[in-house]
């Protein structure tokens, strides 16, 4: 599958997709309808955790494409800039998010 390729890549050397997973960045497990900055336990940005943003297709698609026009102050570097490749990245989570 593509985008758990790409998340491999692109993301997993901060992020995890298992719940209790530990990175310099939160787990990414069930991100999509968490509000930013929400998860118990890990270390956001104040940006983040201000952000006012739920993480859905539309708000992952634009903090993906360029974090730090989207959530300015965010800690995150990591920009996609291929739409194929946020798109393929986006439904690898939202399926790992849904068991599957």
């Amino acid at each position: 599958m593509e985008g758990e390729r790409l998340f491999r890549q692109r993301c997993a050397t901060c992020h995890s997709i298992e719940e209790a997973g530990r990175g310099s960045g939160p787990s990414l497990a069930g991100v999509f309808g968490r509000e930013a900055g929400s998860l118990e336990g890990a270390r956001y940005s104040p940006a983040m955790q201000e952000a006012g943003l739920t993480w859905d297709e539309e708000t992952l698609e634009q903090f993906l494409g360029n974090p730090r026009d989207t959530v300015p102050g965010t800690t995150m570097a990591v920009r996609i800039s291929d739409p194929a490749q946020r798109a393929a990245i986006i439904s690898f989570l939202q399926n790992a998010g849904n068991g599957g």
